[in-house]
Order: structure tokens, then C-alpha cells, then sequence
């Protein structure tokens, strides 16, 4: 139908515990800045992304994060 936007072509921006009322719903694609706040696989930052099911999961961050092995394998976990 034309002229009917789906709301997975919409744009929403949230913060992490926004995002928690929306993990019922499938994302075409989940974007994540400050990325480096999930390196600890156990936050409740990773947590609500892990419940968020998309297509595709972008994780974006400007600041080194990465200092052992673990940190890698953290962001490995989120997909």
C-alpha cells in the first residue's frame, strides 16, 4: 500500500532503559553508540540490548574500549 509508512522504516531514538518496553517488537536494525558501556556482558545495559531482536545490530563508539581478549568476546555476545 503505498503512502503507508511501517514502522520499521521509522527512526526512534532511546536510551537503554527506553528500549526495554520495545523488546516484543523485531527492529530492522538496532544502532548503538557509547558501545563501549557493554563491554561488561553482564550490565543491565547488555542485558536489555541482548532482548531487543533486530536484523542487524551496529555497535558505534569513539573511545577505546578494548584492553584484553574478553572485551571482544563481550560485543560477540550481544548478537
Amino acid at each position: 500500500m503505498q503512502g503507508v509508512l511501517d514502522r520499521r522504516d521509522k527512526v526512534e531514538i532511546k536510551s537503554y532503559i527506553l528500549s526495554l518496553p520495545h523488546k516484543d517488537f523485531k527492529w530492522s536494525r538496532v544502532c548503538v553508540d557509547e558501545a563501549q558501556s557493554l563491554r561488561n556482558q553482564n550490565s543491565s545495559n547488555a542485558r536489555i540490548i541482548r532482548l531487543l531482536e533486530a536484523d542487524a545490530l551496529h555497535l558505534m563508539t569513539a573511545t577505546p574500549a578494548l584492553n584484553k581478549i574478553d572485551d571482544v568476546k563481550s560485543f560477540g555476545s550481544l548478537a
